[in-house]
C-alpha cells in the first residue's frame, strides 16, 4: 500500500511541520513531461480554514513510502502559490495549489551582464551558466549540475530577453537531447534512456492507440536565403499520395535548411500516439519521461519514447509519441 508523507518548509528552508496522512482527501496524482516541468498539484487537507501554519511561498516536499521505497523516496517538490481557505458546517477544507520550483526559470531572464547577448560554447556549458545565473538569483543555490553531461561541440546562440526556461529549450533543441529537473533539484541534461519491458495484461490495465494520417507532407519547399531547397519522401507518395508544403525561412542557409527539411519529413508521417495505463504490478516511479517503453505479448508493435507520465496511488498514465516534434522550435529560427 502506498503512502505519502507531506513535509512542510519556510522558503529558506526551515523545517515547519509534517502533514498527517489522514488530513490528505484528495488522491495524489502528478505529471512529469519531457522537457517540460512536474505538473502543478492541488492538496486538499482537512484543516480549519484560519489555519495560519501553512501559508503562501512555503515549500512543499513529498515523500512516496511502499514495498519498493522502505526508505522513503523523495517524488515531488513545489513552492505553495496558491491557498483557499473554505468554511462549511460540516467541514472545513484548505486548498494548497502548488506550482514546481522550475516554474520560477519562467519568470526570470537570462541575463549576462546584459539581456541581449551571444554566447559561443558547448551546450552543456550554456546550460551549466544558465542554473548558476538562476542560483546566483535564488541565493540557495537550489538547483544542482551533476546530472548534465558534457557535450563537445561549440553552439553559437542569441539571447534577447530570453527567460531561463526557453534559453535551456532552445540549446536543448539545437543538440537534440533531453532536459528535466527532478524532485532534488537536479537538472538532467543528456540523451541517456532506459529500456522497460512491460507484459500486456500483466502490468497494462488499458491500452489506446491512435494512428493519424491528417497531417501528412512528404515534399518539402524551403525559400531560403534567395534559393530553393526541395526535399522528396518518395516511398510516402508511393504509398499515400502527394502531400507537398511551402516555407519561407530566409534566414536560414542550406545546412539550416536541409536540417528543416529532414524534420518535416520526418515528424509528418502517418503519426502513432498510444497511452498506456500501467497498473502497480510495475514499479512505474522508475520510469523517467524519456526512457524508451516496449509492449511484449502483443500483436502490434509498440517500442517508443516515453513523452509525459502521470503518477498517482494505483496507476500511472504513459504517453508514447512515436514521432517526436522537434522542427517546432526550428520553425521559429
Amino acid at each position: 500500500m502506498k503512502r505519502f508523507l507531506i513535509k512542510v518548509y519556510e522558503k529558506d528552508w526551515t523545517f515547519k511541520n509534517t502533514l498527517k496522512e489522514d488530513i490528505i482527501i484528495n488522491n495524489i496524482s502528478y505529471s512529469l513531461q519531457k522537457n517540460w516541468w512536474q505538473s502543478d498539484i492541488s492538496l486538499l487537507l482537512n484543516l480549519d480554514y484560519n489555519t495560519t501554519s501553512i501559508i503562501i511561498t512555503d515549500f512543499v516536499k513529498i515523500y512516496l513510502y511502499d514495498e519498493n521505497f522502505t526508505n522513503w523516496k523523495l517524488v515531488y517538490t513545489w513552492i505553495i502559490e496558491e491557498l483557499n481557505r473554505n468554511y462549511k458546517q460540516s467541514e472545513n477544507t484548505i486548498e494548497l495549489v502548488c506550482r514546481w520550483l522550475a516554474s520560477l526559470l519562467t519568470r526570470l531572464f537570462y541575463n549576462q551582464s546584459n539581456y541581449t547577448f551571444t554566447k559561443i560554447d558547448t551546450a552543456s556549458n550554456i546550460i551549466k551558466s544558465i542554473i548558476t545565473y538562476f542560483n546566483t538569483i535564488y541565493s540557495w543555490s537550489w538547483l544542482n549540475t551533476s546530472w548534465i553531461v558534457d557535450t563537445v561541440w561549440n553552439i553559437t546562440i542569441d539571447f534577447d530577453y530570453t527567460t531561463c526556461f526557453d534559453a535551456m529549450n532552445d540549446i536543448n533543441n539545437l543538440v537534440n537531447t533531453f532536459w528535466f529537473i527532478w524532485s532534488d533539484w537536479t537538472v538532467y541534461f543528456n540523451n541517456t534512456a532506459t529500456q522497460h519491458n512491460l507484459t500486456a495484461w500483466l502490468d497494462i490495465e488499458n491500452l489506446n492507440i491512435n494512428e493519424d494520417w491528417s497531417e501528412i507532407i512528404n515534399k518539402v519547399i524551403v525559400k531560403y536565403n534567395w534559393w530553393t531547397y526541395i526535399w522528396i519522401d518518395t516511398t510516402s507518395i508511393t504509398d499515400n499520395w502527394l502531400f507537398e508544403k511551402l516555407y519561407n525561412k530566409t534566414d536560414l542557409d542550406l545546412t539550416w535548411a536541409t536540417a528543416f527539411s529532414d524534420e518535416i519529413l520526418l515528424n509528418n508521417q502517418i503519426k502513432q500516439k498510444v497511452v498506456l495505463e500501467i497498473n502497480n504490478k510495475y514499479i512505474f516511479e522508475n520510469i523517467k519521461q524519456w526512457d524508451k517503453l516496449k509492449v511484449r505479448n502483443l500483436d502490434y508493435t509498440i517500442n517508443s519514447t516515453i513523452e509525459k507520465i502521470t503518477n498517482s496511488t494505483s496507476q500511472a498514465i504513459v504517453y508514447l509519441d512515436k514521432y517526436d516534434t522537434i522542427w517546432k522550435v526550428l520553425k521559429t529560427i
